[in-house]
């Protein structure tokens, strides 16, 4: 785009392109863009192509284009894992199911989404890829090497490797209930000049809070191991991810 917009749109294959646009971005200078791209998308590929919106759902998107499927997450947050097949799938079957169809990628806020869905769908079309996909496989790496590999959170890389595993066979769901009692954090960052930080615990079962600790004030110097205990233990299945924040 012409330097100045407050976007990003690539053409990462002929078939799929990734639009994001800063959290820094007003409002009206979201629109404003967003009519653009929209006007752009229908002059070059008419009706033929899908939004995926990783950001949280809005009326606006809908309005501009029809074809929308909503499968957002909170940026920084790494996604159910349920949520990343439901997104492979439906980029794989739109794809499929017509040669001029499309698939626009959303996403307002950081590019960490973006890189987890692209890199999770080559993973996808790995387990049956042919051979012409090559090139378009070889495209996507690039793009996630260059472009977004490094915005993405360590969980998300993580739940990436999770699906890897789920679709090679070598992960396996423990559908088992079980308690968690603690957490052991390895080491603590610095969030302050003194060398101390006061982090705290929340938990989700499939995206849905689930318990949130007290604070932990931890001095300077203390690099070591923090027990945070969970009380009372929680009974949890399934998509467990445990966020650690910080707090100077």
């Amino acid at each position: 785009m012409e330097d100045g917009r407050e976007l990003d749109l690539t053409y990462i294959t002929e078939r799929i392109i990734a639009v994001s646009f800063p959290a820094s971005c007003s409002e009206e200078s979201y629109l404003h863009n967003l009519q653009e791209v929209t006007r752009m998308l229908r002059s070059k590929h008419g009706d033929n192509y899908l939004v995926l919106n990783l950001s949280e759902k809005r009326y606006d998107l809908t309005k501009l284009n029809p074809k929308i499927l909503d499968v957002g997450w909170p940026e920084l947050h790494a996604p159910p894992l349920d949520q990343v097949c439901t997104v492979c799938k439906a980029q794989e079957s739109w794809l499929n199911s017509d040669p001029q169809h499309v698939v626009v990628i959303h996403c307002r806020g950081g590019k960490g989404r973006i890189g987890v869905v692209i890199s999770s769908y080559m993973h996808f079309t790995n387990v049956s890829a042919s051979a012409d996909q090559a090139l378009d496989r070889f495209a996507m790496k690039k793009f996630y090497d260059d472009k977004v590999s490094d915005l993405m959170q360590p969980s998300q890389k993580r739940y990436v490797q999770f699906l890897s595993g789920l679709l090679s066979g070598t992960v396996k769901m423990n559908t088992s209930p079980l308690f968690l009692h603690f957490v052991i954090l390895h080491g603590t960052p610095n969030f302050d000049t003194g060398g101390a930080c006061r982090p705290f615990l929340k938990l989700y079962q499939a995206m849905q809070p689930m318990y949130t600790s007290g604070i932990y004030n931890i001095g300077p110097g203390n690099q070591g191991r923090v027990h945070i205990a969970i009380e009372p233990a929680q009974l949890l299945k399934g998509d467990i991810m445990d966020t650690n924040y910080g707090i100077s």
